[in-house]
Formats: C-alpha cells, sequence, structure tokens
C-alpha cells in the first residue's frame, strides 16, 4: 500500500469527490486501510497510519451526527471545510453545518 493514501491533505482533496453516501464508504475503507498493518512499516510509517485512522474516525463521527469531534486537533478539524462546503454545494448537508467552522 502506497504511503501517500494516508496523507490527510490528498485525502480531503479526494473526499471532495465524492457524494455523501459513497463518501462514507470510502473513508470506512480507508480508515480500515490505514488499520491494516503490516510489519514492514517503520515507527514514521506507523505514526502516519495512526495520525490518518484518527482524522478518518473523526471525519465519520462528524459527517454522521453533525456534532463537532470533541478529540479532534483544530488544525485538523479546519482541514474538514473543504469537504463540508463541497456537500453544501451539491445539496447534501445544509449550510448551518459550516458555521463550526467560525
Amino acid at each position: 500500500m502506497n504511503e501517500d493514501n494516508f496523507n490527510i491533505d490528498k485525502f480531503v482533496t479526494e473526499c471532495t469527490n465524492y457524494d455523501l453516501p459513497d463518501l462514507i464508504d470510502f473513508i470506512e475503507k480507508r480508515h480500515e486501510m490505514a488499520n491494516h498493518h503490516s510489519k514492514s512499516l517503520d515507527e514514521y510509517q506507523k505514526h502516519n497510519r495512526k495520525a490518518f485512522s484518527n482524522f478518518a474516525l473523526e471525519l465519520l463521527f462528524f459527517l454522521n451526527t453533525g456534532i463537532k469531534p470533541r478529540n479532534m486537533q483544530a488544525s485538523d478539524f479546519v482541514k474538514t471545510k473543504p469537504i463540508m462546503e463541497s456537500l453544501v454545494r451539491k445539496g447534501q448537508l445544509k449550510a448551518a453545518i459550516l458555521e463550526y467552522y467560525q
């Protein structure tokens, strides 16, 4: 598995291409892939996958509940804004969700 698949910024860009139901499936699959550890991973790769896994899990929580994740770092939460903006433009989320980013 290419470790680039666990780059949060690239992941966010990919997420903007999906409609909500497909997005949830996509995030779940990537979360599952991040948690599949190979014995050949070094500590840096393990750390990146763990960070990615946590990000994906918190993003899923936010998408499923509309509640801002308490455990997500503010710097990571801001990264989710393009995803929410994309879903609002597509009419799949209400614009009120963007108030979390103010």
